[in-house]
């Protein structure tokens, strides 16, 4: 009877439920002190809440306030944007892509996600056909193209392909 409990516990879904971890006081800040919350707070609290991350431009809530950001500044594209998948004959059988496209304004974002711990290498014919800048990367060692190898930044990328490092991700966005 213990493994099907313990099995039931790595599944719940209750470990997305979890108190959120405010700051370092009693409880993470998300209840009184002196009261018992409901789910366990985990243990690591005192190191990973918001207070602690508020100010620190590498830190989890930077990058999803980063996200939000540029969600509402390129909404019609990337929330309302037509959506397409990119083949595997493009990408190739490692590499996750997708396109979204704003018909209004002809713009599009181009979306790789590397699934590998090796390089890989995304040849998008429609690359060549338009100027892209890179919006998001998690790559340090930034884009590398036909042309020219780029920091996460927002330069131009004239180019027919995309080397995406091991587990690399990057977002491209039409000018």
């Amino acid at each position: 009877m213990g493994d099907v409990m313990r099995e039931i516990q790595l599944k719940a879904r209750d470990h997305g439920r979890l108190p959120m971890q405010w700051d370092h006081s009693a409880n993470a800040g998300f209840s009184a002190e002196g009261t018992k919350p409901w789910m366990t707070i985990n243990w690591d609290y005192v190191d990973w809440n918001v207070a602690s991350q508020v100010d620190d431009p590498n830190s989890v809530l930077a990058y999803w306030r980063k996200m939000l950001a540029l969600r509402k500044e390129y909404s019609d594209l990337l929330t309302y944007g037509a959506y397409k998948p990119l083949s595997e004959g493009d990408t190739g059988e490692k590499v996750l892509g997708y396109e979204r496209e704003c018909y209004e304004t002809g713009q599009r974002a181009v979306v790789l996600l590397n699934f590998s711990d090796r390089e890989q290498k995304v040849h998008i014919k429609s690359f060549a056909q338009q100027d892209f800048e890179v919006l998001v990367s998690n790559q340090e060692a930034g884009v590398k193209t036909s042309h020219v190898t780029l920091m996460p930044s927002r330069a131009v990328i004239k180019a027919s392909y995309v080397t995406l490092m091991p587990f690399g991700a990057v977002m491209l966005v039409s000018l």
